[in-house]
């Protein structure tokens, strides 16, 4: 992605990976909930997060089952603020993506 490491990829790498293996962007922790068969609501969800790390992630989805309207969590992500170093976090742009706004956010 974009960053101001443009001349030092490997320090960008090594940034990223810091950030990726930190505690504080463990996603079940940070999305507050535990693995279980009872949806959560994406809505909660991103409060969750909003209110561990102090801004909003995007939130991705899958649909296990083509047609259905019950959805999995596939990814959480966080956005950085374009500069070096890369640990400075942004609300994403959009909080879900499209899968997860092509089924009714109401229905699960």
């Amino acid at each position: 992605m974009c960053s101001d490491y443009f001349q030092d990829p490997l320090g960008y790498f090594n940034e990223t990976l810091k950030l990726a293996m930190s505690s504080m962007y463990d996603p079940l922790p940070v999305l507050g909930v535990e693995p279980s068969n009872t949806p959560y609501p994406i809505d909660t969800l991103l409060e969750n997060v909003k209110k561990k790390v102090g801004s909003y992630p995007q939130i991705s989805c899958s649909l296990l089952i083509k047609g259905s309207k019950q959805l999995y969590l596939k990814e959480i992500r966080f956005c950085f603020k374009r500069r070096n170093p890369v640990s400075t976090l942004q609300n994403c742009p959009d909080d879900i993506d499209n899968v997860c706004k092509s089924v009714e956010l109401g229905n699960y």
